[in-house]
């Protein structure tokens, strides 16, 4: 479909696993080359929760996209394979992941609300197995993780024993780390013997991390200062919206509903808004995009 304004390719992704190699490969990677072109691009993608891989998906489009952002997520609702139901061109697609390569005038800028704070100090990775931490400056990640906690707040402890996260930093060549220059993981569980932890995010050695909390508080202070730094690099009106929200906010986060929607319409006016809630978050940090949890995904679409 096409005007003169935007030009819209669908496609649908399948996956396979190599049970010999223990590796998901992904197959109908949309042709992005041959679409017009045009200034702006994006790539919107919908994953269904038991037979698709996110984060092969997304590696794979992200090789072909030349920094083009990804928005999207992973549909909730269902209890089992085939409940959850995608559609494309009218057709009910109950595997794998479809969406959507946009190409056209208008820029789609992005705001990825996290909802969480970092807490302590940084650490490096000195060894670690794909989601697994087994060494933060030279000692047991867990060893540095409670000698940390010892010297947090008592509100900032209350907060890590409801679940603490950990940030992985998306660009090592900055003097300093701020709130928003993590990709957010969650904290799986640890190993008491070897002194491990295990995230929900492959980590290398070398990379700068630090722990994070998330509370109601933090979460509405995150998205509304995400929101006050686009709107302070850009000037340009926004037209519409795509939210892609956590099914873990909403009002059982912050005790009220429509928190995400209506901090979006008070900074930018009464814009056309839609969106889905999801058990996974797609949305850009840095130059990739990346899976996130807990997340506000915001696609704005510039007038």
């Amino acid at each position: 479909m096409s005007d003169t304004d935007a030009e819209i390719q669908g496609f649908h992704l399948q996956f396979e696993r190599d049970q010999n190699h223990e590796r998901i490969e992904c197959y109908g990677h949309p042709l992005v080359n041959s679409l017009s072109e045009r200034p702006h691009g994006a790539v919107f993608l919908f994953c269904e929760p038991y037979s698709s891989s996110p984060h092969v998906a997304l590696s794979q489009l992200t090789d072909g996209l030349s920094g083009i952002p990804i928005f999207g997520g992973v549909a909730s609702g269902g209890v089992g394979p085939g409940e959850s139901c995608l559609f494309l061109n009218g057709e009910k697609i109950d595997h794998g992941a479809v969406g959507i390569v946009y190409r056209g005038d208008h820029r789609i800028r992005p705001i990825v609300s996290q909802g969480c704070r970092p807490i302590g100090h940084t650490f490096v990775v000195t060894k670690s197995e794909k989601n697994i931490v087994y060494e933060l400056g030279g000692r047991p990640a867990m060893a540095q993780f409670r000698e940390m906690f010892e010297d947090l707040t008592e509100v900032d402890q209350e907060l890590v024993r409801q679940g603490p996260f950990f940030g992985i930093v998306t660009n090592e060549y900055k003097s300093e780390f701020q709130r928003g220059d993590f990709l957010v993981s969650g904290v799986l569980g640890s190993d008491p013997e070897s002194g491990a932890i295990a995230v929900s995010q492959p980590v290398r050695v070398g990379r700068t991390v630090q722990f994070h909390v998330r509370d109601a508080i933090t979460a509405d202070e995150d998205l509304r200062l995400m929101i006050e730094q686009d709107r302070k690099l850009n000037t340009q009106k926004v037209k519409g919206a795509l939210l892609f929200d956590c099914n873990g906010r909403g009002e059982g986060l912050f005790g009220h509903s429509h928190h995400d929607v209506s901090a979006i319409q008070k900074a930018y006016g009464p814009t056309p808004l839609a969106g889905c809630y999801a058990q996974g978050e797609i949305g850009p940090l840095g130059e990739n995009s990346h899976m996130h949890g807990f997340t506000a995904s915001i696609a704005l679409f510039e007038q």
